[in-house]
C-alpha cells in the first residue's frame, strides 16, 4: 500500500515521477548558483545550431544575398530564443510551504506551491518535478503564469502508513517558446517528514 493517498496530480503506475516530456540529451551553455538553488539554460534543440552551420558554409561556398538573409534571421532567432530563456532563468523562481513536519496516519498532508513571473513576458509553461520520496506522494504538474503574476495551488495527500520520509529536492522546468533552451532551477531543500 502507498503511505499517501493522492488527491491530485499524478505518478506513474511503478511510481517513479514522470516528467511531462521526454527528457533529451543536453549540454548546459550558462549556469547561476544561488542559495538551495542551482538555475541553468541547456540547449535542447539542435537543429537551428546545425542549419546555422550549414547557412554559413553555404554561403562561404557561394556568397549570395539570399543566403545572408536567411542566415541573419536564423541568427536572430537562436539569439531571441536565448534571451527569452535567460530572462526566466532570473526572474521566475517556485517556492512550496508545508505548515506541519509530522503526521498521524489519516492525517491530510498539504502543501501550498508558488510560481512567481518576475518578467515582463508571458511564462508559457512551467514543469514541477518533485523528487520527494514519500509513496503516492508528488507536486508534479504543469502551470503557466501572466507577466508579472503568481500562481498558487495547494497539493494534499491522506498519509496511510507510518514512516520518516523526505520532502525534496525539486525542479523547476521552462524554456522558451521555439523549444531550442530549456531553463532548470534544482532547488535542493530537502525537509524530513514523520508519519506516526
Amino acid at each position: 500500500t502507498a503511505g499517501c493517498v493522492r488527491r491530485r496530480a499524478g505518478r506513474s503506475k511503478h511510481g517513479a515521477n514522470q516528467p511531462v516530456h521526454a527528457m533529451k540529451k543536453t549540454i548546459t551553455i550558462w549556469r547561476r548558483s544561488e542559495k538551495d538553488c542551482i538555475t541553468t539554460i541547456e540547449v535542447i534543440q539542435w537543429l537551428p545550431a546545425v542549419a546555422l552551420v550549414v547557412m554559413l558554409l553555404w554561403y562561404l561556398a557561394t556568397p549570395n544575398r539570399l543566403t545572408a538573409m536567411s542566415m541573419a534571421t536564423l541568427l536572430g532567432i537562436i539569439v531571441l530564443a536565448f534571451l527569452w530563456a535567460r530572462l526566466q532563468a532570473l526572474h521566475i523562481s517556485g517556492s512550496r510551504k508545508l505548515h506541519y513536519s509530522a503526521f498521524q496516519v489519516g492525517d491530510e498532508l498539504e502543501e501550498e506551491l508558488t510560481l512567481e513571473n518576475r518578467s515582463a513576458f508571458p511564462l508559457l509553461w512551467a514543469e514541477f518535478i518533485d523528487r520527494s520520496d514519500i509513496p503516492g506522494y508528488t507536486i508534479a504538474s504543469v502551470r503557466a503564469a501572466d507577466s508579472r503574476s503568481s500562481v498558487k495551488w495547494h497539493a494534499s495527500a491522506i498519509c496511510s502508513r507510518r514512516g520518516v520520509y523526505t520532502m525534496g529536492p525539486w525542479e523547476l522546468l521552462s524554456g522558451d517558446p521555439l523549444g531550442i533552451f530549456r531553463v532548470r532551477k534544482v532547488y535542493q531543500q530537502r525537509k524530513d517528514i514523520l508519519i506516526y
